[in-house]
Formats: C-alpha cells, sequence, structure tokens
C-alpha cells in the first residue's frame, strides 16, 4: 500500500467510503508554471439601448490543493476526490456593446474578477479508464468569484458583488500513477453561468449575465506515493503505540462482543484477548 504525497490539481480524490489498507492516500498541490484559460462573455440589458453581449479571455495562474484517494493497489483502477480547491488569479476583461460601423460603441464596460476559486461540494468517485481517464458525470462543484462591472457609455453604472453557487458539472481528468510516481492533467469541467440578482441592479440595467468558459488544460500536479504503515494491532486509539490508553479501551469491553477488539479471532472479549494484548505492549513496528 503506497501514499501518495503529491499529485495534479484538476482530479484528486479521497475515498467515498472508508479508506481501507491497500489504499493510497494524497496530499495535492497544482505544479508550479499551471495555468488556465478563462473566457468570460458578458451579457447586458439596458433600458435605453436593449440587449447586447460580449466576450473577452484572459490566461491566468492557478494554484491549489487537493486531498484523495487512489483504491487498492497498483494498478490502480478507482479514484476518489474528497478535496479540491483550485485559485485564479485575479484578472479584468474589456468590453463593448451595440457598436455601429464608423460611430463606435454604444456601451463599454470592464468586469474585474477576484478570488476565482473551483472547488467541489462532495466526494467524487470514478473509475479510471483506458488511458488514465476518469469522468466524474455529476460532480457537484462550487465555483465562487467576486465582480465589479462597470458600465459607461449611454448608461453609466457600476456594480458589485459576489457569485457562490453549487451545481451539478461534469468533471474529468487524466490519471498516471505507476512505480511510485503519480501524474494528473487534462482537467475539463463545465460552463458556469451566472445571473446577476436583478434587485441588485442599478436604474436602467434590466438584467447582467455572466458565462465563464474554464479551460484547465494547463493544469497538472505530478507527485510520489510512498507506503502507508500497515494496521498496529493492539493500537485502538491510533497513537502508533499499544499503551494504557489502549488498554482502557480492552478493559472496559471485557466480557462484550466488539468485533474492533476482538485480537484472538474467538467471540468475545476475553483473558485470551489481553494475553495477545500484553505481548504487543510497545511501540508499533
Amino acid at each position: 500500500m503506497r501514499v501518495l504525497t503529491a499529485l495534479s490539481a484538476g482530479c484528486v480524490a479521497m475515498s467515498c467510503g472508508a479508506t481501507t489498507f491497500g489504499d493510497s492516500i494524497a496530499n495535492l498541490t497544482v505544479d508550479s508554471g499551471s495555468s488556465a484559460t478563462v473566457e468570460i462573455r458578458l451579457e447586458v440589458n439596458v433600458a435605453i439601448a436593449g440587449s447586447g453581449n460580449d466576450t473577452a479571455t484572459r490566461n491566468v495562474g492557478v494554484t491549489g490543493l487537493a486531498g484523495g484517494t487512489l483504491k487498492s493497489e497498483e494498478p490502480f483502477t478507482v479514484i476518489d476526490i474528497e478535496t479540491l480547491s483550485l485559485d485564479l488569479s485575479n484578472t479584468s476583461f474589456g468590453y463593448e456593446f451595440f457598436c455601429v460601423p464608423f460611430f463606435g460603441c454604444a456601451v463599454s464596460g470592464d468586469l474585474a474578477v477576484a478570488d476565482f476559486n473551483l472547488g467541489i461540494a462532495e466526494t467524487l468517485s470514478g473509475g479510471i479508464g483506458k488511458g488514465g481517464n476518469v469522468v466524474f458525470s455529476e460532480a457537484l462543484f462550487n465555483p465562487s468569484f467576486n465582480f465589479d462591472v462597470a458600465i459607461s457609455g449611454v448608461v453609466n453604472e457600476n456594480l458589485t458583488g459576489e457569485f457562490n453557487d453549487v451545481a451539478a458539472q461534469t468533471f474529468s481528468c487524466r490519471v498516471d500513477a505507476a512505480k511510485g510516481v503519480a501524474f494528473l492533467d487534462n482537467f475539463s469541467i463545465d460552463t458556469i453561468v451566472y445571473d446577476v440578482d436583478p434587485t441588485t441592479l442599478p436604474s436602467g440595467v434590466n438584467s447582467v449575465r455572466i458565462i465563464a468558459d474554464v479551460d484547465l488544460g494547463g493544469v497538472s500536479m505530478t507527485g510520489a506515493y510512498v507506503p502507508e504503515p500497515e494496521p498496529c494491532e493492539g493500537d485502538f486509539d491510533g497513537n502508533n503505540v499499544v499503551d494504557g490508553g489502549d488498554l482502557g479501551f480492552l478493559l472496559a469491553a471485557f466480557g462484550s462482543v466488539d468485533a474492533g477488539l476482538d485480537l484472538d479471532g474467538s467471540p468475545g472479549i476475553n483473558g485470551s484477548d489481553l494475553g495477545v494484548f500484553l505481548a504487543k505492549f510497545g511501540p508499533c513496528p
């Protein structure tokens, strides 16, 4: 059994159920130099000019962490994602609306996006398929960001707000883990759509929609995984020592039937279990 100490930024995972010996536990960090391409379409409707839209694209740096489990032993066939948080660097976009040749544009907009985070809202579990591809078809993601929109021209307004939502997404990545080295890349996530609450819009602005496509193709994680310690029989409190604290658990269960504390394989906690326990007293191997 091996412990994964560093992996890729988009697809990593912790087990949906309890981790069992033979699984590989992962603590992950996004590789230095990872980046994402963010394309945001801004759709506005203003009272004077009607509906307009424009699209702008920026390349941003990505950092983040994840925690997960590669199930069973090599070759791994299942990966679970328990924690995932990808942070995109702050950026801004410029837009022009209601443009007419020779006359210019009636409305321009500047959108500043800060604290853009892509995280998961629940543990994800997926089978590792051909080529290491993993698809989580109903991944609950929790994207969030703060925004500031400045509209100028025939309408001059400014609005700020925060987007924080949980929605099912199709999320995928590629996993390559063998011989102590792991690599994850080819991350992909669905489009994010956010309609600004119309009750928060200033006079003269009827609606604002933000549509974000985040290309995570430039994000990856790599790392090594090492053997996880085998279970230490008699260490009931998990402090890596069979000691008086563990003896207290055993004595409290004496005479009962508790499979978790049964050391000799016979029904009930009795003197035989105590003998096995005392033989293991001391530091775990």
